[in-house]
């Protein structure tokens, strides 16, 4: 396994090769560590949705619908993946 960043710059080359499911694997491994980075879960879900894995690209946005964007504001950020 490589580094964070390594991965992570990995992960981005297969998605714009087309290679979704060696992308979804580098972010999964990377959500192992941080499972609730916000980056991380925004790329896999751009991942599953390339797959046509939509159901569990939206129940991984919905987990998440309600994190703060800011740690002093209120601020919430809703996404919608169609």
């Amino acid at each position: 396994m490589g580094s964070t960043k390594e991965l992570i710059q990995s992960g981005k080359k297969y998605l714009e090769e087309g290679k979704f499911n060696e992308a979804l694997d580098c972010f999964e491994q990377l959500l192992v560590s941080d499972p609730q980075n916000p980056n991380l879960l925004n790329l896999k879900g751009v991942a599953l949705r390339s797959l046509g894995r939509y159901d569990e690209a939206l129940e991984l946005s919905l987990i998440h619908i309600s994190e703060p964007t800011r740690p002093r504001l209120i601020s919430y950020a809703v996404f919608c993946l169609k």
